[in-house]
Order: structure tokens, then C-alpha cells, then sequence
């Protein structure tokens, strides 16, 4: 298993006001500003900061969006 988490990370950059997931992975505190708790998870990435974690389904759902014209 770690040798597929070293091949295979998965990076997660908190985006969207419901992300719960990036919230809990990457121990958020509150007096972060979202602009500072996007840095604090891009920097986890490129520091490599790994640990294992179960699968997880993500699905990606369309909204309709009507035209106001």
C-alpha cells in the first residue's frame, strides 16, 4: 500500500464551500482565510506530505444552469 500512495498521490486543493473532505485531510483551522487554506494544502503537496487514506467515490455533478437573457 505505500509503495501506491509514493505512485500514486492524490492531491487535494480545497475549493467550494462544502469541500468537508479537504477540511478533515488537511487539519483546517478556523481563523484560516480560504486564500491561505488553498497555499496551506498546494505547499502540502509540493512538500510531498502523503498519509494513507481509504478510498473514496468523488462525483461530479451538473447543474443546470439557465440562461438570463
Amino acid at each position: 500500500m505505500k509503495e501506491a500512495i509514493m505512485r500514486f498521490p492524490i492531491g487535494i486543493i480545497p475549493l467550494g464551500s462544502q469541500n468537508q473532505s479537504a477540511k478533515r485531510l488537511l487539519n483546517y483551522k478556523s481563523e484560516y482565510s480560504e486564500p491561505k487554506f488553498i497555499a496551506e494544502a498546494t505547499m502540502a503537496i509540493v512538500r510531498h506530505r502523503v498519509q494513507p487514506q481509504d478510498v473514496m467515490e468523488i462525483m461530479i455533478t451538473e447543474e443546470k444552469v439557465e440562461d438570463q437573457i
